[in-house]
C-alpha cells in the first residue's frame, strides 16, 4: 500500500469516526428532549386520572347496582370483594380461580465431554389455562374482561428424578380479591374495573405515574452515559482536547437532569395556615404559641416554606396516603393532610395538636373543588381560645423544649401562683347588691 493510499484510508476512516460522533451527539441532544415530552404526555395522563379519581362517586351508602340504575354514566369507587361466579381450576384439588394457568417443562443435565461442563436443556410439555367468564362484584355480575390490574401470585412445583425433572408452574388469580376498584360506567353497563390494593387510590395511582417517569429517565441516562463514553473515545481519536470534552459531558448530562426534574402536580399542595391549637386537653389560640403566626407553604416535588413565628426558611414534606410528614432545620413534624385541611400531632413533643387551613389548593383541578369548603373550616368557637391567658409564657415553654431545656412540672395554664389571684380579692367587682339572700337554703344547710 502506498502512502497516498494509506492517507486516503486513514481520510475516510476519520470522516466516517467524525460523521459518526456528529450522529451520536445529535442523539444526546434529542433525548433529553423525547425524556421531557414523554414526562410531559405521562404528567397530563396522571393528572387526568387523578380528576377522575377526585370527580368519582364513593359507594360508602349505595351498592354498585343502585349506582348503575341511577347514574348510568360515570365514575364510582368501590371497596370490597371481587368473587369468580364460575370458578376453575387446573390443580386436582387445591381451590378454586379467576384465572389459571400451567406450565409443564421438562428439564435435564446435558454434560459437554469436551469441556466437561454441565448444561441444563429444557423442553416445554404443556403450557394451558382456564378462565372464569364473568365476576360479582357487590350486587351485580359482570364479564371479567373488563376487569384490570387482579393480583396474582405464582406457585411451582419440581418433581426430581436424578438429572431429570419435571417442573410444573402455575400463575393464578384466586377466586376472590379484596380491595378497591374504579368503576367506569357506559350506558348503564361497567365497561372498565381497575384495581387498587388500597383505599388511597389517588396515592396509588400517583405513585405507578412518577414510578415511570423515573424509570423513563433513568432509560435515558443511561443511553446518554453510553453515548457520551463513546463519543469522547472517538473523539481522542479525532485529537479533541480534553476540556472540550469535559464542557460536552457536562452540558448534557446537566441538560438531561434538568429536563427531567419537572416535579409532579400533588393534589395537596398549598398555603395552610394554622387556625386553632390544643394542648394538654384545653383548646388555644395559635398567637397564644406563636406570637406572629405559623404557616406552611407546600409546594410540589416536596418543597416546602415554613414560617414560624416570623422566621422563614425552607425545608421538605412528604405524604404516604392521608399522612403528612414535614423535616428540616430542626423540625420534625407529622399528622394527617386532605381536602384542604391539615392536623400537625404532638408538635415537639409537647402534646400540642395544631389544625392549619389551605383557603384555595395550588391544583384546584386534582381535587374534587380547589377551593376548601366552608364546612371544612373551624368555626369561630374554634378560632377563639382562651385568650386571657399569657401568651409568653406557652410561648417560652415551647421555644425552651426545642432548644432541650426541661420544661415538665406546673403548667402556667393549670396552676396560678399568689399574684395571679389579685383581682379575686379585689371587693369593688364583687356586685353584692345582686346577691339573693331568700334563696340561700340555710335551714337545710344546718
Amino acid at each position: 500500500m502506498t502512502q497516498e493510499e494509506k492517507d486516503e484510508f486513514n481520510k475516510r476512516r476519520t470522516d466516517r469516526l467524525a460523521k459518526d460522533n456528529k450522529t451520536r451527539i445529535i442523539w444526546a441532544i434529542i433525548l433529553p428532549v423525547v425524556g421531557v415530552v414523554l414526562s410531559v404526555a405521562i404528567g397530563f395522563a396522571g393528572k387526568s386520572k387523578q380528576g377522575e379519581i377526585a370527580s368519582a362517586t364513593v359507594l360508602d351508602t349505595q351498592s354498585v347496582g343502585e349506582f348503575l340504575n341511577e347514574n348510568g354514566n360515570g365514575t364510582a369507587v368501590y371497596t370490597g370483594t371481587a368473587s369468580a361466579a364460575d370458578p376453575v381450576s387446573l390443580r386436582d384439588e387445591d381451590g378454586e380461580y379467576i384465572r389459571i394457568s400451567r406450565k409443564i417443562e421438562e428439564e435435564f443435565k446435558v454434560r459437554d465431554n469436551e469441556t466437561d461442563k454441565v448444561d441444563t436443556e429444557t423442553n416445554l410439555v404443556s403450557d394451558d389455562f382456564e378462565c372464569c367468564d364473568e365476576i360479582t362484584l357487590d350486587d351485580v355480575t359482570i364479564p371479567y374482561s373488563v376487569f384490570h390490574d387482579l393480583p396474582s401470585g405464582t406457585d411451582t412445583n419440581n418433581d426430581k428424578r436424578g438429572d431429570y425433572n419435571i417442573k410444573t408452574t402455575y400463575s393464578f388469580i384466586p377466586a376472590s380479591v379484596d380491595g378497591t376498584f374504579l368503576i367506569k360506567a357506559a350506558s348503564g353497563e361497567i365497561v372498565s374495573a381497575e384495581y387498587y390494593k388500597s383505599n388511597d387510590i389517588a396515592g396509588e395511582s400517583s405513585k405507578v405515574f412518577s414510578l415511570a417517569i423515573v424509570l423513563i429517565w433513568i432509560v435515558i441516562i443511561a443511553i446518554e452515559v453510553f453515548l457520551i463514553i463513546k463519543t469522547v473515545r472517538i473523539a481522542k481519536v479525532l485529537g479533541v482536547s480534553k476540556r472540550s470534552l469535559g464542557v460536552f459531558a457536562a452540558v448534557i448530562l446537566a441538560a438531561g437532569m434538568l429536563a427531567g426534574c419537572k416535579a409532579e402536580p400533588d393534589p395537596n399542595s398549598g398555603l395552610y395556615k394554622a387556625v386553632s391549637a390544643q394542648m394538654m386537653g384545653m383548646s388555644m389560640g395559635v398567637e397564644e404559641i406563636y406570637e406572629n403566626g405559623v404557616s406552611f407553604e407546600l409546594k410540589d416535588g416536596g418543597k416546602c416554606v415554613a414560617d414560624l413565628d416570623g422566621e422563614t426558611f425552607n425545608i421538605k414534606w412528604s405524604t404516604e396516603g392521608n399522612r403528612v410528614h414535614i423535616e428540616g432545620r430542626g423540625v420534625d413534624l407529622s399528622g394527617t393532610i386532605g381536602g384542604g385541611e391539615m392536623i400537625l400531632e404532638n408538635m415537639m413533643d409537647m402534646g400540642l395538636d395544631m389544625t392549619f387551613h389551605c383557603d384555595e389548593l395550588t391544583h384546584a383541578d386534582l381535587t374534587a373543588g380547589g377551593k376548601s369548603s366552608d364546612k371544612d373550616k373551624p368555626s369561630d368557637k374554634e378560632k377563639s381560645s382562651a385568650s386571657a391567658a399569657s401568651s409568653g409564657s406557652v410561648l417560652e415553654r415551647l421555644k425552651d423544649a426545642k432548644n432541650g431545656v426541661d420544661v415538665y412540672g406546673p403548667s402556667s395554664g393549670s396552676q396560678k401562683s399568689d399574684d395571679d389571684w389579685g383581682d379575686l380579692w379585689n371587693t369593688d367587682d364583687w356586685n353584692i347588691d345582686d346577691w339573693n339572700v331568700e334563696d340561700w337554703d340555710l335551714e337545710e344547710s344546718k
